[in-house]
C-alpha cells in the first residue's frame, strides 16, 4: 500500500484505511504489489467509492458534468471513461461519421470546425449527435494539446437512462 501511496498519493487515512482492510482478510498483503484492477476487485464498496474519488478527484473538479453525482456513478461509471491525447490540429471527429462516443476536455481546447465555436475545458462535446440520433453535423478540432475523456455510446446512453 505504501508503494501505491508513494505512485499516486492517495494520503495517509485511505492508506490505514486499505491497510486495516487488507490485515482483516487472508490471501491478501498490504505490502503486495496487486494493481488497482484487483483493488477494485476486491475492496469493499465504500473503498472502491474513496479510492475512485481519488483516483478522478482532477476530472471531478474541471468537469461540471461530473460533479455532485452519487457514489453509485463514480463507482459505476469513472473507469469507463477512457483518457485520450490529442496534438493540436488534430481531428477527434469529422462531419458524417458514425456518433459512437461523446468526448469531455480536461485540458487544452477544442474547436467547432462549422461554427469556430471553442470549446473550454470541462466540456462535453459530440453528445448532441447521440441524443438526437443522427451521424455527426460537424467536425470538431483540437487547438492545442488536448486531453478528454471519451466515453462509447452504450454506455452514455445507459448512463443517461440511469442518471438522467
Amino acid at each position: 500500500m505504501h508503494e501505491l501511496d508513494e505512485k499516486i498519493n492517495i494520503g495517509p487515512e485511505l492508506v490505514d484505511r486499505l491497510l486495516r482492510y487488507f490485515e482483516q482478510n487472508e490471501g491478501m498483503s498490504g505490502s503486495s504489489q496487486e494493481d488497482i484492477g484487483y483493488l477494485f476487485e476486491v475492496l469493499p464498496a465504500t473503498l472502491k467509492i474513496a479510492l475512485t474519488r481519488f483516483l478522478n478527484k482532477d476530472a471531478i473538479e474541471r468537469v461540471p458534468f461530473l460533479q455532485g453525482k452519487d457514489d453509485t456513478f463514480y463507482l459505476n461509471y469513472l473507469e469507463k471513461f477512457k483518457p485520450m491525447r490529442f496534438d493540436a490540429e488534430d481531428i477527434i471527429f469529422e462531419k458524417g461519421q458514425k456518433a459512437r462516443e461523446i468526448f469531455i476536455s480536461i485540458k487544452g481546447e477544442v474547436i467547432n470546425a462549422h461554427t469556430n465555436r471553442i470549446f473550454p475545458v470541462g466540456t462535453m462535446f459530440g453528445h448532441d449527435d447521440i441524443l438526437f440520433g443522427r451521424d455527426r453535423l460537424h467536425s470538431f478540432q483540437a487547438t492545442s494539446e488536448l486531453f478528454t475523456l471519451r466515453l462509447e455510446r452504450d454506455v452514455f446512453e445507459k448512463m443517461l437512462k440511469e442518471f438522467p
